[in-house]
């Protein structure tokens, strides 16, 4: 930020009152955090920000702000609070007392409209294993002397796959899953309590690459999630995966039907001579309408003389309008951000391809 004065939210500064001066805990969600900012994204610029905004209170957040997943709690605690920390067993104990620390109200993030900023993998802290949100929910777990059949009757009844066996939080002794049942009984071996069934765990720590963790989870099944207390913090499993990806997958298919529509729309009403019209010096070489660019599409059809040819009744500068936000949306899916879209970005990409389908059919 340079010599540029660093701006406090009202709400953080409230949140620094309380827990600096009357030792009162409060959280919120990162996508809270973000949008007394202003922000819906954590591009490296927003992190410094955010970062600097905190210290300069006195206040850091627990776990950190950057690493955590999206619609996950974070604490604000003393900057002086030592890591791992007296602070975090205080609000376990409280919430254990039947005491929740208060909860900052919810607020519906902003729309960025900044041009996304593309960082590498390893610079990016939100492909960590931490933005799966089974990397911070309770794990079920079996001790390894329960009897395969309660073991495979909580499996039958949760639906899992697999269940780590534990004595403690920190000790992992195994995984139980219905392949390791089934190879242990096939193997004429005693197979009557989990620890004869189990095989070995697949540990990885929150801070971790979310892309090592899918090759580890194709390859045994599940991968068990540490955090920074040396604590099974979550487990990760193909279904998780899979649901992740399925989420990132949506909008993007979306946003190539929304292409498709528009290319076909554009293709029946004007040539390759009124489409390469459009092209400005700097732009790149336009053939025919699967060479234009979002903007190429709007810089076609805000023109009214072009727009009347579509033959289509309905208001020009309000599609236009239309046709701006799912150019932004579009720039963010193309970057395949983990954090998704906002629900507002999802809504306007369903709106967008049922209303182009209603009118090219």
């Amino acid at each position: 930020n340079g010599n540029a004065p660093v701006i406090i939210p009202d709400a953080l500064n409230a949140i620094a009152e309380d827990v600096l001066n009357h030792s009162t805990k409060r959280r919120a969600k990162v996508r809270t955090l973000l949008s007394w900012f202003g922000y819906s994204r954590r591009r490296t610029h927003v992190v410094t920000e955010i970062s600097e905004a905190l210290e300069s209170v006195g206040l850091k957040t627990q776990p950190d702000f950057q690493d955590e997943f999206f619609d996950n709690q974070v604490y604000f605690v003393p900057l002086t609070s030592a890591d791992g920390c007296d602070s975090e067993q205080h609000v376990e104990s409280e919430e254990q007392a039947g005491k929740p620390p208060e909860e900052i109200e919810e607020y519906e993030p902003p729309e960025e409209i900044a041009a996304p900023v593309t960082l590498s993998i390893i610079e990016n802290p939100t492909y960590r294993v931490s933005h799966f949100a089974s990397a911070r929910k309770a794990v079920v777990t079996v001790l390894p002397d329960d009897s395969i059949s309660q073991v495979t009757t909580v499996m039958l009844m949760k639906d899992f796959d697999q269940m780590p066996v534990m004595r403690t939080t920190r000790e992992v002794k195994g995984v139980v899953s219905w392949k390791s049942i089934a190879q242990a009984k096939a193997s004429g071996k005693p197979s009557e309590l989990a620890t004869h069934c189990m095989t070995q765990p697949q540990i990885i720590e929150q801070g971790d690459s979310m892309f090592e963790a899918v090759d580890r989870v194709l390859k045994y099944g599940c991968v068990l999630v540490r955090n920074q207390k040396r604590e099974i913090s979550g487990i990760i499993t193909a279904h998780d995966v899979a649901k992740s990806f399925h989420e990132l997958a949506k909008p993007y298919l979306l946003v190539g039907e929304i292409e498709r529509l528009l290319r076909n729309l554009i293709a029946n009403h004007f040539t390759q001579k009124d489409i390469r019209s459009v092209k400005k010096d700097d732009d790149r070489e336009i053939n025919d309408v699967t060479d234009l660019t979002f903007g190429q599409y709007r810089r076609l059809l805000e023109n009214p003389a072009n727009w009347e040819r579509l033959s289509i009744n309905v208001e020009r500068s309000y599609f236009i309008a239309r046709l701006e936000e799912i150019r932004i949306a579009r720039n963010e899916v193309m970057h395949f951000d983990p954090e998704g879209l906002v629900p507002e970005q999802k809504r306007q990409l369903w709106e967008f391809a049922n209303f182009l389908h209603n009118i090219c059919r």
